[in-house]
């Protein structure tokens, strides 16, 4: 699994393929925590999209508490865009709330950036 974090004025972008990989991705949520710190922003855009196989429901709740064991930013907010085919449940959505991480999970990317408080400039949603 590929993870890519880009610096972004107002948001840190994260970019995600290939087949999910449990460690990979709790690597990820070290990198992006810190990158997160590192540029002082709150507002994590994940592009999941390219991630090519079904993340169960297990790994899900893992990588929220992978989150939550990172201490994220008190004020950390995280919008996830996953495919179609990966939208069957918001169990990560779910298990970061009830640690009282803001995580949201859609197939949409105008509704992730509308949740993240940024407007896209170079397409219309």
């Amino acid at each position: 699994m590929d993870v890519r974090i880009e610096i972004e004025q107002f948001h840190v972008h994260v970019f995600v393929g290939g087949e999910f990989d449990l460690a990979a991705a709790r690597a990820g949520i070290v990198r992006i925590v810190e990158a997160c710190r590192r540029s002082g922003l709150e507002r994590v855009l994940i592009d999941g999209r390219g991630i090519d196989t079904t993340v169960s429901v297990m790994h899900r709740h893992e990588i929220a508490l992978a989150l939550a064991l990172e201490k994220a930013p008190a004020h950390l907010r995280m919008a996830i865009v996953v495919s179609h085919d990966n939208m069957f449940t918001k169990a990560l959505e779910q298990s970061a709330t009830k640690m009282k991480i803001d995580v949201r999970t859609t197939e949409s990317m105008a509704e992730a950036l509308a949740f993240l408080g940024l407007q896209r400039r170079d397409e219309s949603g």
